[in-house]
């Protein structure tokens, strides 16, 4: 994910905006509480990566709002 969000600035912009994700929060807060991947809803899963390729390829906003 790093080479793909930080070469530009406004990639990292849409970095921060993925991060405001529901999902995205807590799967970081569980992996990081526990120390160990969280084995989440796969629909979760599948939501993050399609947020995620919608960011990469401009199809929504930049700014979180």
């Amino acid at each position: 994910m790093h080479n793909a969000y930080y070469k530009s600035h406004e990639r990292s912009e849409r970095f921060v905006s993925l991060c405001h994700d529901i999902d995205v929060q807590r799967l970081t807060f569980e992996a990081c509480m526990n120390k160990k991947p969280v084995k989440a809803c796969p629909m979760a899963h599948l939501r993050i990566g399609l947020r995620n390729l919608a960011h990469l390829t401009r199809l929504v906003p930049a700014v979180y709002t």
